[in-house]
């Protein structure tokens, strides 16, 4: 009963933050979606999985016990901390440095966490570097295919002028 309450939590975000999406600006000559369209793609695929898992708790046969606070302890802890430091560096490094840094991070700490040790060395090089790619394709991908800038940064805004 307590993963329905959670779940029903996470839908009443999903709701809230779909409803500010219709507050962002755009341009009338823009028919792209605007700066919303990504967002709510985000938000639709996240309710989705969100009922998909609602579905599966009310078919299991043997419920096992939801304990809220094991949310908060060990790798999960971690992870939040870590979506946590990612949000408030973005604001001052922008999206490249900071969607590098919590991935290289994260990732390399998950792999250690699953498996014991970071892996050989050709493992570390090809993870970190399909993660650089994955931020670089992402980053180019909003900005020169759907032209949606992403944030530079405070740090940056002040260096570049």
């Amino acid at each position: 009963m307590g993963e329905l309450v959670f779940l029903a939590l996470l839908l009443a975000v999903c709701t809230l933050f779909y409803g500010m999406s219709f507050d962002f600006k755009t341009s009338i000559l823009d028919t792209s979606g605007g700066a919303a369209l990504w967002p709510r793609i985000v938000i639709i695929f996240l309710v989705m999985i969100i009922i998909i898992r609602g579905i599966q708790v009310i078919k299991e046969r043997d419920r096992k016990q939801f304990v809220f606070k094991e949310l908060f302890q060990g790798s999960r802890l971690f992870f939040l901390l870590s979506l946590f430091g990612y949000v408030i560096l973005f604001r001052y490094a922008g999206y490249l440095i900071s969607t590098m840094l919590f991935l290289l991070i994260t990732m390399n700490i998950f792999y250690k966490i699953t498996r014991d040790n970071f892996g050989s060395m050709r493992s570390i090089i090809v993870r970190n570097g399909v993660a650089v790619a994955f931020v670089f394709g992402c980053n180019f991908f909003f900005a020169e295919v759907v032209h949606i800038a992403l944030p530079q940064g405070a740090i940056w805004s002040a260096l570049l002028g």
